[in-house]
C-alpha cells in the first residue's frame, strides 16, 4: 500500500517524520501553472464579487450597514483568501494523480482532510496530532527582533501613538481633504500644494510618514482599532449581533453553496471557516472605519477624499463612508497596470486621475466608464525637469566605475495575477539577470529591491558575486539618479519602467514564463521581451554595445511618448490639485 505524509506546509510535516521522498508539503512540493493559476484567479473574481448579490435575502440584510453592502467592500481581501484555498486544491490534485496514494497521513486540524473529501480521494486517510506551537524563548527572541529591527520606525510609532492621545491640531477656516496615501511619499510635491490650500487629514498609522505629518501642519487620524474613540466603538458594536447571525445562517445557505464552487464541485465546506472570519471580522472593521469617518467629517469641513486605489478594505470603507455623505472621491493612478489585470478595477469612487493616454485606453477596454477618467500625468514626474544629473558622481557615491556599463534591476515580488504569484518564477527571473549580468565582461548590477521586498532577501544569491550591489532607496529622487547612471534597466513589471523611457534608456523586460508579456512596452517596440537566461545574455549585450540596436529602441521611445506621455511639462501637480478642488464639494 503506498502511502504518503500530506501537509499544508514544511512544519506540519515535522511531528509525523515522514520520509522526505515520502513527504509532500503544498507550500513546496508543486508549482501551478499560468493556465491553473488564471483559472483559479477567475473562479476566486467570481465568487468574491457574486457571493453577497446572490445570497438569500434576508442574509443580504444583516451583512448591510446603512445602506451599504459589505460584501462589496471586502471582496479583495476575500479573493485573495479563496485564491489561497484553490491554489490548494489543485496541488493537492497533481499530488494525488502523480502518486496515486491508497493511504494519506495528514495532521489533524489541517483542511487535508476536507481537500481529499471535496476531491473524491477514495483511500485512507489517517490523521496525526498536528505540530504544537508552544510559545519559548525562541518565540521570544523573534518577537523582540519583529519589535527591534526597525528602532526608528518602531519608535516613531509610538510617538504617533502619543500624538494621537495628547494633540489637538489647530482648528482652520480651509476646507478639509482626507487623504488615504501609503504612496504619498512618492508625490510630495501634490501633498505641499495640497496643504498649503486646505487641512489635510491623513488616514493613516504607518510610521514612516510621522516625518511628514510632523514637518507639515497637518491633522491626521490613526483608524488603528485600538486608537479609534469609544463612541465609534459603541456605534459599531451594534451591528455585532447581526454579523454573528449571518455567519451562522451562511453555513446553511443553499444559495451560497451554489455560488462557491471550483471546476464544478461545491468548494464551501473548505471556506466556511473562512467566510466566518470575513463576516465577522472584516465586515465589523469595515463598519468602524465608516464610523469614524463619518464622525471625522462631522467634525470638519470635510470637502473631498484622496486615495491611491479604492480596492482594499480600508480604502473602501472609508469612501463608502464619503459617498453616502456626498463627499466626492477620487483615485490617483499610483503604478502602471499590466495587461488585463489591474489595481484599480471596478472603480468605486467618483472619479479617476490616470497618468496617460495607454492606461486610460485600457481602462476603458476594462470597463471603467471613460466620463470618470481625467488624464493628468504623474506628479511624480514634475521634478524631472529640474533635477541636476551627474551620472559619474551617482556610480562614484556607490562606489562604482563610471567607466563600466552599469545594468539597473528593478525587483518586483509581485507577478501577473493575484493567484500568479509563482515564487518558483520569481526565483528563475532573479537568477537569469543576476547569472547573466555577471558573464558580461565590463559591466556593474545594481540590484533595486521593491519596497516590499528588503535587501537581505538577496543576500543568498549575490554571496561571492563580483560587480553587484543591492539597494533600496528611500527617495523617489535617487530612483531618478539611478536610471539616469544606467545603461539599461531591466525588470518584469515596474513602474521604473516608465521612468526608464522618459530617461532615455533601453528597457529588457524578463519573463521566464509560459505566460504572456505582463506590460505593453515590447509591443509598442520600446522594450525588448527575454525569456531564459541564453536570451537575457544575447540582447543585454546588444542594448549595451550595439548601435542598431539602440537606435531601433530611440525611434520606438519617441514615438511612444509623443503618444502616451505628452503632457510631461512640470504641471501635473497642477493639474491634479485643480482636478481635486473642480470635484470636490463646495
Amino acid at each position: 500500500m503506498k502511502t504518503i505524509f500530506l501537509a499544508e506546509n514544511r512544519k506540519q510535516l515535522e511531528p509525523a517524520k515522514a520520509p522526505k521522498e515520502n513527504s509532500f508539503s503544498l507550500e513546496e512540493s508543486v508549482e501551478l501553472s499560468g493556465k491553473e493559476f488564471r483559472e483559479i484567479d477567475s473562479a476566486a473574481r467570481h465568487i468574491s464579487e457574486n457571493w453577497f448579490k446572490e445570497i438569500e435575502p434576508e442574509i443580504r440584510e444583516l451583512i448591510t450597514y446603512k445602506g451599504i453592502n459589505l460584501g462589496y467592500l471586502a471582496s479583495y481581501n476575500l479573493m485573495r483568501n479563496i485564491v489561497i484555498e484553490f491554489s490548494k486544491i489543485e496541488k493537492t490534485k497533481k499530488i494525488l494523480f502523480k502518486e496515486k496514494p491508497e493511504k494519506i497521513i495528514a495532521p489533524s486540524g489541517s483542511l487535508i482532510k476536507k481537500m481529499l473529501e471535496l476531491l473524491e480521494f477514495k483511500g485512507e486517510v489517517k490523521e496525526t496530532p498536528a505540530h504544537r506551537n508552544f510559545f519559548g524563548f525562541s518565540d521570544f527572541r523573534q518577537l523582540v527582533l519583529g519589535l527591534t529591527s526597525d528602532r526608528t520606525a518602531y519608535w516613531r510609532y509610538l510617538l504617533l501613538h502619543l500624538l494621537k492621545r495628547f494633540s489637538f491640531p489647530k482648528k482652520s477656516s480651509k476646507n478639509s481633504l482626507l487623504i488615504s496615501s501609503p504612496y504619498f511619499p512618492r508625490f510630495t510635491s501634490l501633498m505641499d500644494r495640497l496643504s498649503s490650500r486646505h487641512e489635510l487629514i491623513l488616514l493613516d498609522n504607518d510610521p514612516r510618514y510621522v516625518d511628514y505629518l510632523l514637518s507639515k501642519n497637518c491633522s491626521f487620524s490613526v483608524f488603528s482599532e485600538s486608537l479609534i474613540s469609544n463612541e465609534v466603538k459603541r456605534e459599531a458594536e451594534s451591528k455585532r449581533g447581526d454579523l454573528a447571525k449571518a455567519s451562522l445562517l451562511l453555513s446553511k445557505s443553499k444559495k451560497l453553496n451554489e455560488v462557491v464552487r471550483f471546476n464544478g464541485v461545491n468548494a464551501f465546506p473548505l471556506l466556511e471557516k473562512l467566510f466566518k472570519n470575513i463576516v465577522e471580522g472584516d465586515f465589523y472593521s469595515s463598519v468602524l472605519y465608516i464610523e469614524a469617518t463619518k464622525k471625522i467629517a462631522s467634525e470638519k469641513n470635510v470637502s473631498g477624499i484622496v486615495v491611491w486605489s479604492d480596492i482594499p478594505l480600508f480604502e473602501r470603507s472609508v469612501v463608502a463612508a464619503c459617498k453616502r455623505n456626498s463627499i466626492p472621491s477620487i483615485v490617483i493612478q499610483h503604478g502602471i497596470s499590466e495587461g488585463d489585470k489591474t489595481g484599480f478595477l471596478p472603480l468605486f469612487a467618483d472619479k479617476f486621475a490616470a497618468w496617460d493616454e495607454s492606461s486610460r485606453e485600457q481602462f476603458i477596454r476594462l470597463g471603467m466608464d471613460r466620463k470618470r477618467i481625467d488624464v493628468i500625468g504623474n506628479p511624480r514626474f514634475d521634478v524631472l525637469p529640474a533635477i541636476k544629473f551627474d551620472r559619474r558622481k551617482t556610480l562614484q557615491g556607490l562606489g562604482i566605475s563610471p567607466e563600466k556599463k552599469v545594468v539597473l534591476f528593478a525587483s518586483q515580488p509581485v507577478l501577473i495575477d493575484y493567484a500568479y504569484n509563482n515564487k518558483k518564477v520569481r526565483e528563475e527571473r532573479n537568477n537569469i539577470v543576476i547569472s547573466s549580468a555577471e558573464k558580461i565582461g565590463g559591466t556593474h548590477l545594481v540590484i533595486l529591491c521593491h519596497m516590499a521586498e528588503s535587501k537581505e532577501e538577496f543576500a543568498g544569491l549575490v554571496k561571492g558575486r563580483k560587480n553587484v550591489t543591492v539597494l533600496k532607496p528611500k527617495e523617489s529622487d535617487s530612483v531618478f539618479h539611478l536610471i539616469n547612471a544606467c545603461d539599461a534597466l531591466v525588470t518584469c513589471t515596474s513602474t521604473t519602467t516608465i521612468e526608464a523611457i522618459l530617461l532615455g534608456k533601453p528597457l529588457l523586460i524578463v519573463n521566464p514564463s509560459a505566460e504572456k508579456c505582463p506590460v505593453i512596452f515590447p509591443k509598442e517596440g520600446v522594450a525588448i521581451e527575454v525569456k531564459n537566461e541564453k536570451e537575457f545574455a544575447e540582447k543585454i549585450k546588444k542594448v549595451l554595445f550595439d548601435a542598431e540596436t539602440q537606435n531601433r529602441l530611440r525611434e520606438s521611445r519617441k514615438k511612444f511618448l509623443k503618444k502616451n506621455y505628452s503632457n510631461i511639462d512640470g504641471k501635473a501637480t497642477e493639474r491634479i490639485v485643480e482636478l481635486i478642488e473642480k470635484t470636490a464639494k463646495k
